[in-house]
């Protein structure tokens, strides 16, 4: 049997690859014993697979009733979820038995991983809705979501998995060398990356317990499994007398949801590392190109623009990643194995902090509220529905709202604190942020959005606009990661549209708390005023609004040819377009702010009537007339900003200098 999260993400992420190329995939409604039934279709070389459905997605998330029915010569018989992953793989070309049953395998182990982790967090009473920064991390139990092997962790056995992969929440301890200084590389911001070397070292083993470490050598960590291959390899073999095994190890370290990072809550850094492991389709070695744009970004968030950048957005923290190092091998070249990354603990509390009492609240309290994104739409082990609906469901009890009204001030709050950030950095910076649903943290307060953490900059680029705000920094460096405006707009849709907002929307819509159009209509009308803005770039907006499709990252067929992201040389090669959700034929005229800290939006209905809305809920009609210089304004609206927003409008519609008004009783 397949788990939910396993059936869910293989099927979404066949469906939405699927535009004719190898499987035909529809919703029909297809008669199941006498029972019509909503379904999806996909249309095989050997007849075809139903699978009904719970929840019919208008963009491909669709939640599925875990049933397959094989429909073939007229007739309909059960399948299991093995038979029918081999008879959509049949579909292919796939060129050899080997291969074949490579992926079956893959597929197989993903399940496997989440049945297994599902079964650990039931059994040992893990948080069903988790609080915490670590615990939402840990949580992540299906992965990613359009993936056909999401939780695949090649070659790592089941006690590997359990002692080092969030799902099982152990602490393991990170393993420390001694590494001669002229075979070590690295960049830093404000302090050295030796000084970062030392301090971790210095934090993480007693002063009693301590190697002597020579003048001429740096103490350097490594992730286990990183130590592991690291001493198989020829370049442990060559450097065996600039890299020294020092036998010791520092605990209290866990994974988060991409395995390869790594928190410890007294720590001041968490650690990126090189794990010699293919999740989903890459092989998660770092690159000192990857960590360049890391350091690089810290950087540009120094220089004027970027506080600029951060003052303007004060709901949002970037995690920046100011420090990396690597070994050299004997010949100069900087490897990738034992490359290791500092990535910024924003819970850390100081020990002076501590002592000083400025800081009442311990870490792991600090961590309270902070949720990653990707677990906040996933139906978690415990839960009988996501943690974001559960969210809108408080917000509607505790405001006392309609449950489709505070599913819109959700939606509204996440675009507000999550998107519009990530979009001003791209229209008024040119800094590429690609914040996909599990590089997003949220802040949330009250069931509400109230803020993000952004992270992985080295998952970071610059258009050409950045080279003009932050030309003084790149008088000196080139960019690591550089792509022209109209290039790079498709491309980051892919993760803050294609990804991130869908798939919260989707998540919220799922739930039945409110259509995925409306929830659409709210994401509109933030884009148009961000627009409306005077942005120093608009094209990201204007594909957004404007653009018929978007373009989406085929993780089924990547899959399927065992691509590795990381090093495509043309990664356009891997997407294709699907329908575009936020372009709306009925644009508002207008977006604008109201003092009590929503906004108003102003939609057109036929000539001279115009409709108020507010998060996407009706507030008010207007009617207006214009004789001469007499304008006759008809409102029916309930709300005082309402009114007046509507009256601000009708001013300016007109171009007059005078509205007056004449209050009549009420009949």
């Amino acid at each position: 049997m397949a788990h939910s999260l396993s059936f869910q993400s293989f099927f979404n992420s066949l469906f939405v690859d699927m535009d004719g190329l190898f499987i035909k995939a529809e919703v029909i409604e297809a008669d199941i014993a006498g029972k019509p039934r909503k379904c999806v279709c996909f249309s095989l070389s050997n007849g075809a697979l139903w699978l009904p459905l719970s929840y019919v997605s208008t963009n491909g998330r669709h939640r599925y009733t875990n049933e397959i029915y094989h429909v073939n010569d007229g007739s309909v018989s059960e399948a299991s979820f093995p038979i029918a992953v081999d008879l959509v793989l049949g579909a292919f070309e796939i060129e050899s038995s080997q291969k074949r049953d490579r992926l079956l395998q893959r597929i197989g182990d993903s399940n496997d991983y989440i049945q297994r982790a599902s079964m650990h967090k039931a059994r040992h009473g893990s948080v069903a809705a988790p609080a915490r920064f670590i615990e939402s991390e840990q949580a992540l139990v299906g992965g990613h979501s359009m993936h056909p092997s999401p939780k695949s962790c090649a070659p790592l056995s089941h006690s590997e998995q359990a002692d080092f992969l969030p799902e099982f929440e152990a602490e393991f301890a990170i393993e420390w060398f001694a590494v001669e200084k002229h075979q070590l590389v690295g960049e830093a911001q404000v302090e050295t990356f030796e000084h970062h070397l030392q301090t971790l070292f210095e934090l993480s083993i007693p002063e009693e317990s301590r190697t002597i470490i020579a003048d001429d050598y740096l103490p350097y960590p490594m992730h286990p499994l990183q130590a592991k291959v690291w001493r198989l390899s020829l370049d442990a073999e060559e450097l065996a007398d600039n890299v020294i095994d020092l036998q010791l190890q520092s605990g209290g370290w866990q994974a988060t949801s991409s395995s390869r990072a790594i928190y410890h809550p007294d720590m001041p850094w968490m650690l990126k590392v090189s794990l010699p492991i293919k999740l989903t389709n890459s092989l998660r070695l770092l690159t000192p190109k990857e960590s360049k744009r890391g350091t690089l970004f810290s950087r540009l968030l120094g220089h004027e623009a970027g506080q600029e950048l951060v003052q303007r957005l004060p709901s949002t923290t970037f995690i920046e990643e100011p420090a990396w190092t690597t070994i050299c091998s004997k010949q100069g070249q900087e490897l990738d194995l034992p490359l290791v990354s500092f990535r910024d603990n924003p819970f850390f509390t100081s020990r002076s902090e501590h002592e000083a009492g400025e800081h009442e609240i311990h870490a792991h309290d600090k961590t309270k509220g902070h949720h990653l994104l990707a677990t906040a739409n996933q139906t978690c082990v415990g839960q009988s529905e996501p943690q974001a609906v559960s969210w809108v469901k408080q917000v509607a009890a505790a405001q006392s709202i309609n449950i489709e009204e505070a599913a819109c001030l959700w939606i509204g709050q996440f675009m507000q604190h999550v998107m519009a950030p990530l979009c001003v950095a791209r229209s008024d910076y040119g800094l590429i942020l690609l914040a996909h649903q599990q590089n997003i943290v949220l802040r949330i307060e009250d069931g509400l959005p109230i803020g993000m953490m952004y992270r992985d900059c080295q998952g970071s680029g610059i258009t050409e606009l950045a080279l003009q705000r932050f030309a003084s920094v790149f008088e000196h460096v080139d960019p690591e990661y550089f792509m022209p405006s109209e290039q790079v707009n498709p491309y980051l849709a892919y993760y803050l549209i294609g990804n991130s907002l869908m798939n919260t929307v989707s998540a919220i819509a799922a739930g039945g708390l409110a259509t995925e159009e409306k929830l659409y209509e709210v994401c509109r009308e933030h884009l148009a005023r961000l627009a409306a803005a005077h942005p120093l770039d608009p094209s990201f907006y204007d594909y957004l609004l404007n653009s018929p499709t978007l373009r989406w990252k085929r993780n089924f067929l990547c899959f399927l040819e065992e691509n590795n992201e990381a090093t495509l040389s043309n990664p356009a090669e891997i997407y294709r377009d699907i329908a575009n959700p936020l372009l709306g034929r009925n644009l508002p005229l207008c977006t604008k702010p109201l003092p009590d800290d929503t906004y108003i939006s102003v939609y057109p209905i036929k000539h001279n009537e115009w409709s108020l809305v507010s998060n996407s809920i009706e507030r008010g009609r207007v009617t207006a007339e214009h004789c001469d210089d007499l304008v006759m304004v008809k409102i029916a609206a309930k709300e005082s900003l309402v009114w007046w927003s509507a009256i601000e409008h009708v001013f300016y519609h007109f171009d007059v200098a005078l509205v007056q008004c004449q209050m009549r009783p009420h009949s």
